[in-house]
């Protein structure tokens, strides 16, 4: 059976379009998710600290034996970026997402909970840069749409 898209009927497009649209929603949904289970709950903010964290080391998430690694290790990798930082005298270590401007040396500033020093984060995370293009990507996959099935339903 050799269907195109362009044979389908106007209703089963649209419902096809309106699927897209709920996996999309659904996928940035889980991403908010994810993200904010790694945030502090509103008692550790509001009982934090500042401090100063450095960053030790910057371990790449993905296979060392590709090419693409061997000739630029942060090229289109995640990574784990470790700190370390002082609090009351003692020494912690911890862990930050990684964001593309980040070098081992770095001093990054943090958010400790003073009532478990081991737990830190950001205190300001930077900007992901991704973010607005994925917004603008699904509003104008949601416009085309739109306008591709009233062009349809005003051709009928």
């Amino acid at each position: 059976m050799n269907r195109s898209l362009n044979n389908l009927p106007l209703p089963v497009k649209i419902i096809m379009g309106a699927v897209g649209l709920f996996i999309i929603a659904w996928l940035l949904s889980k991403m908010s998710a994810i993200s904010r289970s790694m945030m502090p709950d509103e008692n550790e903010r509001n009982r934090a600290v500042s401090g100063t964290a450095v960053i030790t080391d910057i371990a790449q998430n993905r296979k060392r034996g590709s090419q693409i690694y061997r000739s630029n290790p942060r090229a289109g990798s995640s990574a784990t970026v470790h700190v370390e930082y002082d609090y009351d005298g003692n020494t912690y270590t911890g862990t930050v997402p990684y964001y593309g401007s980040m070098n081992v040396g770095d001093t990054l500033e943090i958010k400790i909970d003073p009532e478990n020093p081991s737990k830190m984060w950001l205190a300001k995370a930077p900007r992901s840069s991704a973010a607005p293009f994925a917004g603008m990507a699904v509003a104008v996959l949601v416009c085309a749409g739109v306008m591709f099935a009233a062009k349809k339903f005003k051709e009928r």
